[in-house]
């Protein structure tokens, strides 16, 4: 008897502690808005993992862990105004990759292109980006006419959707 209440109670505190990590990100229903509870938890518990910039009302925030990689072609950097209460991310290029033109991203038999001219098609692009990782989907990105695997590691894709993580916790979303 022991031994079940034991089971049933390991069962209850691992169920309990599954975060939304996996959770498919719908475009439409997503908020940039932050709370004071959520900008706490960010400063006080994932801040410290980022390099910080501020320039004119913005905190810039880059996640450390890239410094150690040199093989990124793009990276999300999370972006907070303070100011108005918004998060929101960027994406950043290594060089290879010229933001201003239409940007390509292949998976499967399928591809869908943007073209950046606002914060919001920089979430979508990210976003879309992030939920192809969560369904384990192999990613292509067309530079220059090529086809190029956007991720060389596993590393690099656990980096990219730490930082939308940490996008959807300041706003709120999970």
């Amino acid at each position: 008897m022991k031994h079940s209440i034991f089971l049933f109670t390991l069962i209850i505190l691992n169920v309990s502690c599954i975060t939304d990590k996996e959770k498919i990100v719908e475009f439409e229903n997503f908020s940039f808005e932050t709370s004071d509870a959520s900008e706490l938890y960010f400063k006080n518990i994932r801040e410290s993992y980022y390099h910080l910039e501020e320039k004119g009302g913005l905190k810039i925030y880059r996640l450390k862990k890239y410094d150690d990689l040199d093989t990124f072609l793009i990276k999300p950097i999370l972006i907070y105004n303070w100011r108005n209460d918004l998060a929101y991310v960027m994406l950043e290029s290594n060089g290879s990759i010229d933001l201003k033109e239409e940007i390509v991203i292949s998976w499967k038999n399928e591809s869908r292109s943007w073209v950046i001219r606002n914060i919001k098609d920089h979430f979508s692009i990210l976003n879309h980006i992030n939920n192809l990782i969560k369904k384990d989907e192999t990613i292509w990105i067309t530079i220059k006419g090529k086809k190029i695997l956007l991720f060389s590691s596993i590393l690099e894709k656990s980096y990219f959707s730490l930082i939308l993580y940490d996008l959807h916790k300041i706003t709120n979303y999970f």
